[in-house]
């Protein structure tokens, strides 16, 4: 696999915008290098999510799995010390066991 570094996440308030970042370096990156899969692993915050689906759309005409990694309860969490945003990821994110 390879990596790529955005520089960062979309911020108004920051004045980060998608000109800012090296999202059109991606797309160019997923185009001439035949990707078939980009995972995203940005931060949960309400920055990172934009980010996640501003990436998602410019890329979703290309054709390719796009998919970003779990977020929720850590291994050895403890649920009553979780934040309620952490804990709505984690119901939203859950698989059947059984």
């Amino acid at each position: 696999g390879m990596y790529h570094v955005l520089g960062g996440t979309l911020s108004a308030i920051n004045g980060i915008g998608v000109d800012e970042l090296k999202i059109s370096k991606l797309i160019q990156r997923i185009e001439t290098q035949k990707v078939k899969q980009v995972i995203l692993d940005l931060s949960t915050t309400i920055e990172g999510q934009t980010t996640t689906h501003v990436i998602a759309d410019k890329i979703e005409s290309l054709q390719i799995e796009v998919t970003r990694l779990a977020q929720g309860i850590p291994i050895g969490g403890e649920v009553h010390y979780l934040d309620e945003n952490t804990l709505s990821t984690a119901f939203q994110a859950r698989k059947k066991i059984i």
